[in-house]
């Protein structure tokens, strides 16, 4: 992770829209945070999924590292919203040995940590995704 100075994490850093969280000054990157799927789908889904968001932006699967200053941002965006609520099961990474692997990484949102063992891609799991754009 790069150098994030105080005023990034502030909240006034952080602006709720209708389906996604915009993050004025970048963090890591980061401009864009979609709020969780409506549904739980499987890695080979979440991927398609994050192609097809109209919203303005280049949306993507996080990686585990973009995942875990997502899960940040979650936490201090939370405090003050009580509407807001964070993933209930793990959240899809990008990181994948290979399209052909059948397992891929995934952040569990109560620790913000990468679960111990790497979930067949076919489980059905929360999806996030971010755009830079």
């Amino acid at each position: 992770m790069t150098n994030i100075s105080a005023n990034q994490w502030d909240l006034a850093n952080f602006q709720i829209k209708d389906d996604h969280i915009m993050v004025v000054k970048p963090i890591n990157g980061i401009t864009k945070i979609t709020f969780p799927a409506p549904k739980l789908m499987s890695w080979y889904d979440a991927l398609f999924y994050s192609y097809s968001i109209k919203n303005c932006g280049c949306w993507k699967i996080p990686t585990i590292e973009e995942l875990q200053t997502v899960f940040k941002i979650y936490g201090l965006v939370s405090i003050n919203n009580p509407l807001w609520s964070k993933p209930k099961t793990p959240v899809w990474s990008l990181n994948t040995e290979s399209l052909t692997d059948p397992c891929a990484e995934a952040l569990d949102f109560n620790t913000g940590k990468p679960l111990p063992t790497n979930p067949d891609k076919n489980s059905q799991l929360e999806v996030i995704c971010v755009s830079y754009c």
